[in-house]
């Protein structure tokens, strides 16, 4: 999975940043020595036991600050928010007229990982990120799930947009998956599909 953080304000005190991702009775870990000139390190891939889910992990960072010898002189820890699990298995069902200038996305959790992910109590109360392509720049809506896996946002649109691109932050990693094209009221876009 991926896991991502914001640089540190004393990025050159930074030497080495391990990742540690904590699951249920098991663990990895992975980190990068950092190369102050290059450019900054905001993300890293950490390989889950292929048991493993993501929805399950959570991660932390160790910053460590080493001296010429190679002696850890600083060590800053930080953690990394873990994901709502509705965001597992998450998805954009539909996009439907809301006036001239907006529109209502409709998107879910399937129903095979409802329940998994949420266990018996559903899904109220869970969050996610819908992202909208907006070309050169990308929008991102805070949504809620019901407690039937289901959320709704309002979306402002150009005056005779035709289709969207949008995507849920996840569902395979603490990155985000494809994009879908969906075209306004319901259809099928060239370039996505309804439910990817």
């Amino acid at each position: 999975m991926t896991i991502q953080w914001a640089r540190p304000k004393q990025k050159e005190d930074v030497d080495v940043i391990r990742a540690y991702v904590s699951l249920d009775g098991m663990g990895v870990s992975k980190k990068i020595k950092i190369d102050q000139s290059q450019p900054f390190p905001t993300s890293m891939k950490v390989a889950l036991p292929t048991r493993a889910r993501w929805s399950d992990a959570y991660g932390y960072l160790v910053l460590y600050n080493k001296d010429d010898n190679g002696r850890t002189i600083g060590v800053n820890g930080m953690s990394i928010k873990k994901p709502s699990p509705a965001v597992y298995g998450s998805h954009v069902k539909s996009i439907d007229k809301a006036g001239a200038r907006a529109v209502e996305v409709t998107g879910a959790v399937s129903r095979l990982n409802a329940q998994r992910v949420c266990g018996k109590s559903g899904c109220s109360g869970e969050s996610a990120v819908l992202v909208i392509d907006r070309g050169k720049r990308n929008e991102r809506i805070d949504v809620l799930f019901t407690s039937r896996g289901v959320f709704h946002a309002m979306v402002d649109v150009d005056r005779g947009t035709d289709a969207l691109r949008l995507r849920i932050e996840g569902p395979k990693s603490l990155g985000s998956g494809p994009f879908a094209k969906l075209k306004v009221g319901g259809g099928v876009g060239g370039d996505g599909c309804r439910g990817c």
